[in-house]
């Protein structure tokens, strides 16, 4: 049976050998990890294949090493499944099996996943990373029992899962323990629609991300089907407005309305929500003026939004029917 102290032990190993890690890879502690990429980069077999009650596994045979990750999951619940496969890996383990509790679990784990749940933690969510995240969403670095949906952006901003990133929370003292147990009951979907206005995202799959007046220096990447909301103050009696401009082949306009705050109010502030789709890989650009558009070309805003959204594939196979990264079928391909 492990102790607390063995447990204490192999988290200490774990994130230890996570930070030495990130160090001999030259990574930048604030800013995301691409864990596929890292894989790939140490000659790591990578496959993306359905794994009935698995999130993924990691197997080593003498010099030849591999790592499945369930296709049919998210891509962020992929990328932390894959940064502890990878701890397996760099911990020097020889085999492991991983569901959800050995993921996410916290009770009655071998010692290799008490290691392995270290490491993914600290490589794919260190500590200047999670501060950046939460400045880009005006929070403070420690901003105390935050709601689901804004862990949910959070999550977003760093790469994460839902799940890791409100444990995470936890163990870095942002949260209490008690709230971020509290958080990890909320299902991810009822946030989606919730910052969806009451509309499920097309794509199942796909993150919902929220752009609004006090948090406009977002790190946007996202996967195609992703949505983005955008709600912005306006006030329709002064005759100035949200406007978008053309943000490239990437993103799709959806819908642009505006939602009452103060109704029947003369002069009240309302919100102007605009909600876009990711359509193809592109680095499109989200531009916004508050202008009064019926001056035409003299039209002067009086504010503006303006930054890059990089739209990109989901690093996985689904779509080809291949189980093996792409980036290795194409080496393979190459050599043959």
């Amino acid at each position: 049976m492990t102790t607390p102290a063995d447990r204490h032990h192999a988290i200490v190993t774990g994130t230890n050998v996570a930070t030495r890690q990130g160090i001999r890879l030259g990574l930048d502690p604030a800013s995301p990890v691409d864990i596929f990429g890292v894989i790939e980069r140490e000659r790591i077999w990578l496959l993306f294949e359905e794994l009935e009650g698995l999130f993924g596994f990691f197997e080593r045979q003498e010099e030849v090493a591999g790592v499945a990750l369930h296709s049919g999951h998210p891509q962020s619940l992929q990328r932390f499944t894959a940064a502890h496969e990878y701890g397996h890996y760099v911990l020097g383990h020889r085999a492991s099996q991983d569901d959800g509790v050995n993921v996410y679990g916290t009770t009655d784990l071998p010692i290799q996943e008490y290691e392995a749940q270290a490491f993914a933690a600290e490589f794919l969510m260190p500590l200047a990373l999670v501060n950046r995240g939460l400045a880009r969403l005006s929070l403070p670095e420690e901003p105390g029992n935050i709601d689901a949906a804004t862990a949910y952006q959070l999550s977003l901003e760093i790469g994460a899962s839902y799940q890791a990133t409100v444990a995470r929370l936890g163990q870095l003292n942002k949260i209490s323990f008690d709230w971020s147990q509290q958080l990890k009951t909320q299902k991810v979907m009822d946030l989606k629609v919730e910052l969806g206005g009451g509309s499920r995202p097309a794509n199942s799959r796909a993150a919902v991300w929220s752009l609004d007046q006090a948090a406009r220096a977002r790190r946007i990447e996202m996967l195609v089907d992703d949505e983005l909301h955008v709600r912005l103050a306006e006030v329709p009696s002064s005759g100035y407005r949200w406007a978008p401009g053309d943000g490239g082949a990437g993103l799709e306009l959806v819908s642009d309305v505006l939602e009452e705050e103060q109704e029947g109010q003369l002069g009240a502030t309302m919100t102007r929500h605009l909600w876009f789709r990711a359509l193809e890989p592109e680095v499109a650009r989200l531009d916004l003026q508050l202008i009064r558009q019926w001056q035409g070309a003299a039209a002067s805003p009086v504010d503006a939004l303006s930054l890059p959204v990089h739209v990109v594939r989901a690093h996985n196979t689904a779509e080809t029917g291949s189980a093996l990264a792409p980036a290795q079928r194409e080496g393979l391909l190459v050599q043959a």
